[in-house]
């Protein structure tokens, strides 16, 4: 195919040949299936993509990355190599290459050489463009195209191999495979070339594929459309990188490539702004900076920060930056939620997708100080023994919230006394900046030594030492047992013959002390020596007792008393002498002797007698001891005289018993007191015992006919005395009778209404004696005369019409009708309004014959409400012809007026061109006003009322302007449709048939009712509009809200309310316009129209349209920065047309211009390793097998519409683990492993294969006993060597690797391939697309240099 000349630059810069095209087509269409790298997107990815006017340009891999790839091999095991560690030269066999390429290969060092010098004038990357892919390339680049060139045509001179077919398990997707010529890869598997047939057919789809590429780029090119032909010479500016700037970024990634021709030449100039990049900094809760030293500082220069990196792939964007080290003492503080703020990695991602300008600011982390610990030691000076600790924790720097106070109270409590506090004395008590070291502070406590003074009062266990110390020691429980005092005692008693004291004992006590020592911790006692005034006992001399002889007469001194030694007793004793005592009992009365009693003994002894008995005795018989001389005697033993008789004397009176006429009369025979054992018993005199007396009058009350008019009245006079009996004798003397009253008072006779009594009064009687007779009295009555007046009254003014007068008796019922009268007075115009007699509760005559009984009824002027429905009344005819006694009306009703008012209001629609759209129908209302006239049948007097709210009702379109008929008692019965109104047919009396108004009486207050209907509550604006003039109730028509029309915009809001009554109600008419609303348009650089959308309706308001999203932006297209559109908010990615000066803004459209754009997306590849532990003989599995993976990640600038990629960075390992750690093997019983450790491998990358490794173990050797002493020949052991176990040649499925280390970003996982059911394999496509486009610019050249 012939190829246009003016692409021989760009295309010469890559030329490599058609083994390349070979390699690329081999990784693009086989390796997608193979691979198992997994792909993750970066957030900026997620954004909608559409279809664009041009086709997007993402540039591939760099030729210098694609040629550090290794190509994929096929390992006669079937064990797919990993593509990310093959290499593509080894690929690149010269097995059975044509003629053609080997021409090819030859060609690339000189390109390459041309490409040198080229690059020195001319732009670092040139683009070639393939099927939706850009490859870039430096000069770099070439020269390592160049040695893998040159590596690659010393690797494929190796020779043939023969190799058995079933060595080789190709993948059946890869078709045209020349197995026959396949090499063995010294690094494993083989290289296999294509056929020649395959390279044949893949060149042809090639060559067309170009044409077809190059002609769409020339459609493509920065001209007008049109404007040029495929004929016509052109350039292009190639695509320019922009550089990293550390430190800064840039607001454009690059300048893209641009094509101009003759026609279309002039001066371009493009401008990139760089902007200083932001920092992570260090703050503290409250936001303010901390520097280094954990000092707070005014302003970020001084505080702890670190800026931004460079991404080193992209100039627009920053990289992950390690948050800077926290101040000694301080850590970061657990749990924030910062954007990009990655905990684990302690790194910062300050990448924003909407915010390009995120990258800007600072990142403030926040800091807090670092947990710390410090220990407070109580220490005991007696041993140096730890009685306790306290742990307190805190923040560096901070003061330590700790007291001694209360545990040394505590302690001195318990009987310690301070003897240093480590920690109050401490000169700062602040938590320091270690936090691997606790602080200690050593509180010094020995216990407290006590004295106790034998002169002072020996202490009570468990009571405070010193109770005005609240924080004193209580006294330990063996001062319980403290003995500090010593007293040793001589008693000399004085007895008589039988024991008992003679005299007062005679003592002498010689005291002793010494002073204890009290351990108030442990208890424990220390005594000091004894010490005393006095240790002799005096010589006693015995007492003289009269009566008595004493057989000591004195007691001896003794000297040299020891403390602890045993008190003494010394005995006096003395003899009795013989005594008489006489006791007598006699009566009061008299002085009479009853009798005596003798009793004999001896001196100072008790006399053995008693008196009780002997006065029980005379008790019950009734006397009463007046005085016992000889229990009350002082002294009741025998005197020391033996010559005179000791006498005592016992005085009895006769018992006098009063009996109370308030209590019971007692029985003969029967105890006085019950109660008491020597009580006597009651005379028989007490049987005839008079002390209480009564003396009765009643006084009757009754009729003419002898029946009871009144309820008896009775009166009781009471009469008593006391009566006094001798218990001994029974004789009983009275006292005088007493009373309370003696006199039956005066009783006025009760009045009774209607009767007179004979008796006015029964007279009082005085003087009445106990022993007078009973008394009765009876007043009879006598029924009086009675009348009764009937009045009828006009309500109005009070005025009498006319009265009756009946006669009777007091209680007979008043014979009288109310009927007639008020019928005539209904013909002649009148109403009742109350019949007082009628409706009485009681209709007899009343007891008051002083004044006459009167009942009033009360009548009015009859008024009655002629309504809207109503008929004009005639003059002259009966008000109700049904009720016989209704009245005419009145000559003047002809001329009755108006009782109905109607008014309607309509609100019609237009809408802008009436593209099929439904016009909202009409609204129209009507309102109606009505009101009664009262008519004065008696006067002919005729009141128009205040009008009253009926209804307010939509109309239909062809619904005639009138309301519903209503019959005249429709107006008490019909609903109303407005429901803040009361009806006015509710507000009228005319809710009764013409009948009878004695059968159906009309209240007095119907009438007022009518002027109590309210009206409607109205809203201060609808006050404002009631017209001046207006004499009952308005209506406020309500506003009529716009309905909201999809598209169009209203020019009003609404109709407003507006206010109309009974005297001024008329036709009201409004109109509504409606115009379409305007479009949002996104646009590229030409003005072309990309996406469009119609603004929103605003549902609140039908004049305004709301906040627009923006309608889908096409693929590989963003909104271009810094443009200012009215109503565009950037932010929200919506446009708010409404221009509150210019009401018809948002019918029009707004412009937004569209630029393309590239996002990032981010890959994964995982190297594995296995160790697999098993039988060195039987290949039998052991144990578990161990694995461990490491992840490696890089992020890819993608066309997000092609996914083509334009750059990557280099791959960086999760948190820099590039290391399988060396494994010990696991131990088995009976077996011995080799090797015992498998060695760490370091150094991982990217590339590396996945590792596999097998530890092979031998049983241990069991020796045999031998019993032959010579010694064997010693028998080596086996020299052939056992195969190494080779890895399973059945293929692997992709396993994912275990979340066991945190990646950064957490994207979601690419979608899967069509037809292969794998994760796309990203980075074996890159490679191949890039190695396959180099090999597309060596076939290039080659058809160029043939043309040539």
């Amino acid at each position: 195919m012939n190829f246009d000349r003016k692409q021989r630059f760009s295309i010469r810069k890559y030329s490599i040949g058609v083994a390349s095209v070979l390699i690329g087509s081999v990784l693009a269409g086989t390796t997608i299936a193979s691979a198992d790298t997994e792909v993750k997107i970066d957030d900026a990815s997620k954004a909608p993509v559409t279809s664009t006017q041009e086709a997007p340009k993402v540039s591939a891999v760099s030729a210098q990355e694609a040629s550090t790839q290794e190509a994929p091999t096929y390992s006669a095991n079937a064990a797919l190599v990993s593509t990310e560690k093959a290499e593509a030269p080894k690929v690149e066999a010269k097995t059975e290459t044509p003629a053609k390429e080997q021409a090819s290969q030859a060609e690339v060092k000189e390109n390459a050489k041309d490409s040198k010098n080229e690059a020195k004038t001319e732009e670092t990357v040139s683009e070639v463009k393939a099927p939706e892919t850009e490859v870039k390339s430096e000069e770099s680049e070439v020269k390592e195209a160049e040695k893998k060139a040159d590596s690659t045509d010393k690797k494929s001179e190796d020779k043939p191999v023969d190799l058995k077919k079933e060595q080789l398990d190709v993948d059946k997707k890869v078709p045209g495979l020349d197995l026959k010529n396949a090499t063995e890869n010294p690094d494993g598997g083989f290289n296999i070339a294509f056929s020649k047939e395959a390279q044949e057919q893949y060149r042809s789809s090639l060559e067309t594929y170009i044409a077809r590429r190059r002609n769409y780029n020339r459609r493509s090119s920065f001209r007008e459309a049109g404007a040029g032909t495929s004929e016509n010479p052109d350039y292009e500016f190639k695509k320019v990188m922009t550089p990293i700037l550390p430190g800064f970024y840039a607001d454009k990634a690059s300048i893209e490539a641009l094509v101009v021709d003759p026609d279309h030449l002039e001066d371009f100039n493009f401008a990139v702004w760089y902007k200083k990049l932001g920092s992570v900094v260090l703050v503290d809760e409250q936001g303010n900076y901390i520097t280094p030293t954990g000092e707070i500082a005014t302003n970020q220069a001084d505080a702890a920060h670190k800026q931004y990196e460079n991404d080193p792939s992209d100039p627009t964007r920053a990289w992950f930056t390690k948050v800077p080290t926290a101040p000694t003492g301080w850590e970061v503080k657990p749990g924030q939620n910062v954007y990009g703020y990655d905990a684990a990695r302690q790194t910062v991602n300050p990448n924003q997708k909407d915010d390009l300008d995120a990258i800007g600011r600072d990142t403030k982390i926040v800091i807090v100080k670092q947990a710390q610990k410090a220990i407070i030691k109580y220490v005991n000076e007696n041993g140096n023994v730890e009685l306790s600790r306290d742990e307190v924790v805190g923040k560096s720097g901070e003061a330590i919230d700790y007291s001694t106070n209360e545990k040394v109270s505590s302690y001195r409590r318990r009987g310690f006394e301070l003897v240093s506090d480590g920690f109050y004395d401490a000169a700062n008590k602040n938590f320091d900046f270690d936090a691997s070291v606790d602080q200690e502070f050593t509180v010094v406590l020995r216990e407290r030594i006590e004295p106790i003074d034998p002169d002072k009062p020996t202490p009570t266990p468990d009571q405070p030492v010193d109770p005005k110390d609240p924080d004193t020691p209580k006294w330990p429980d063996p001062v319980k047992d403290v003995v500090n005092k010593d007293d040793v005692t001589r008693t000399v008693k004085y007895v008589y013959e039988d024991g008992s004291k003679a005299k007062e004992d005679v003592s002498e006590t010689l005291h002793f002390k010494r002073f204890a020592y009290v351990n108030l911790v442990t208890g424990h006692i220390d005594y000091r020596p004894w010490t005393t005034t006095d240790d002799t006992f005096d010589a006693v001399t015995s007492p003289v007792i009269k009566g008595y002889t004493a057989d000591k007469l004195v007691v001896p001194a003794v000297s040299g008393v020891q403390a602890g030694a045993a008190d003494t007793v010394e005995v006096v004793t003395y003899v009795k002498d013989a005594q008489k005592a006489i006791i007598k009992y006699v009566n009061e009365k008299g002085n009479v002797e009853l009798s005596r009693d003798a009793v004999a003994g001896k001196s100072g002894e008790a006399i053995d007698y008693s008196t009780a008995a002997k006065i029980s005795s005379y008790k019950r018989q009734g006397y009463e001891l007046v005085n016992d001389g000889f229990t009350n005697s002082v002294n009741k033993n025998f005197d020391f005289d033996a010559s005179v008789d000791q006498e005592f004397v016992v005085t009895l009176r006769e018992r006098i018993e009063p009996i109370d006429p308030d209590k019971p009369t007692p029985t003969p025979d029967k105890p006085v007191d019950p109660n008491d054992p020597d009580t006597p018993k009651w005379p028989d005199p007490v049987k005839d015992i008079v002390n209480k007396e009564t003396v009765t009058r009643t006084i009757h009350y009754v009729y003419e006919d002898g029946s009871k008019a009144k309820d008896d009245v009775t009166e009781t006079l009471y009469f008593k005395r006391f009566a006094y009996v001798n218990l001994v004798t029974g004789h009983v003397e009275y006292r005088q009778w007493t009373s309370n009253d003696r006199t039956f008072d005066s009783v006025l006779t009760p009045t009774i209404k209607g009767y007179t009594a004979d008796k006015n009064m029964i007279p009082a009687v005085t003087g009445v004696e106990p022993t007078a007779p009973d008394i009765e009295e009876t007043v009879t009555y006598v029924k009086d005369a009675q009348k009764a007046i009937i009045k009828y009254v006009n309500e109005k003014g009070n005025v009498e019409v006319a009265r009756d007068t009946v006669n009777g008796k007091s209680g007979e019922a008043i014979a009288y009708t109310t009927t007639n009268k008020i019928n005539e007075l209904h013909r002649k115009g009148y109403e009742l309004v109350s019949d007082g007699f009628t409706s009485a509760s009681n209709k007899n005559f009343d007891f008051d014959a002083s004044v006459d009984q009167e009942f009033t009824v009360v009548v009015r002027e009859r008024v009655v409400p002629v309504g809207p429905e109503d008929p004009d009344p005639t003059p002259d005819t009966p008000y109700d012809p049904t009720d016989p006694n209704t009245p005419n009306w009145p000559k003047n009703v002809d001329k009755i007026q108006n009782r109905r008012a109607i008014g309607t209001r309509t609100v019609t629609y237009y809408v802008e061109g009436n593209d099929g759209v439904k016009v909202p129908k009409p609204v129209r209302e009507r309102v109606v006003f009505e009101r009664i006239v009262l008519v004065n049948l008696v006067t002919g007097e005729m009141s128009a009322q205040r009008w009253k709210f009926v209804s307010a009702t939509p109309i239909s379109d062809n619904e005639p302007n009138a309301p519903r008929a209503r019959s005249r008692r429709s107006l008490a019965d019909a609903p109303v449709s407005h429901t803040e109104v009361a009806s006015l047919a509710r507000a009228t009396v005319r809710t009764r048939s013409r009948r009878s108004l004695v059968d159906a009486p009309v209240s007095h207050t119907e009438v007022a009712s009518l002027e109590s209907v309210a009206p409607r509550t109205r809203s201060r604006r609808a006050l404002a509009d009631v017209p001046e003039t207006s004499s009952g109730d308005t209506y406020e028509y309500p506003p009529v809200p716009t309905k909201v029309l999809s598209g169009y915009y209203a020019d009003k809001e609404s109709i407003p309310s507006s206010v109309t009554d009974g005297d001024h109600v008329s036709d009201l008419h409004h109109s509504v316009r409606y115009n379409k609303l305007g479009h949002i348009q996104l646009v590229d650089q030409n003005g072309k129209v990309l996406s469009e959308v119609i603004y929103s309706n605003d549902p609140s308001n039908p004049t305004r349209a709301a906040a627009t999203e923006l309608p889908a932006i096409p693929a590989g297209y963003k909104i271009k920065e810094g443009q200012t559109v009215y109503g565009y908010d950037a932010t929200a990615g919506t446009v708010d047309p409404n221009n509150p000066t210019d009401p018809d803004a948002i019918g029009r459209n707004t412009t937004i211009l569209l630029e393309l754009q590239a996002v990032p997306r981010q890959e994964t590849k995982v190297v594995n390793e296995t160790i697999h532990y098993k039988d060195a003989i039987t290949g039998e599995t052991l144990a578990p097998d161990h694995t461990d993976q490491v992840t490696f990640r890089r992020v890819v600038m993608v066309n997000p519409a092609t996914n083509e990629v334009l750059s990557a960075t280099s791959w960086v390992a999760d948190n820099g683990d590039t290391t399988f750690d060396a494994v010990t093997s696991p131990v088995i019983e009976g077996y011995e492993a080799s090797p015992l450790v498998v060695d760490a491998i370091t150094g991982l990358t990217a590339e590396s294969k996945d590792f596999v490794t097998t530890v092979l173990y031998r049983k241990k050797a069991v020796p045999t006993p031998q019993p032959d002493p010579v010694k064997p020949d010693p028998v080596k052991p086996d020299p052939v060597k056992p195969e190494p176990v080779k890895p399973n040649p059945v293929k692997p499925e992709p396993v994912k690797p275990e979340p066991t280390k945190p990646a950064t970003p957490n994207a979601p996982k690419a979608p899967a391939l069509p037809e292969t059911g794998v994760a796309d394999a990203s980075t074996a496509t890159l490679l191949g697309a890039a190695l396959g486009l180099v090999g597309l610019a060596g076939l290039a050249k080659r058809k160029r240099d043939e043309n040539e």
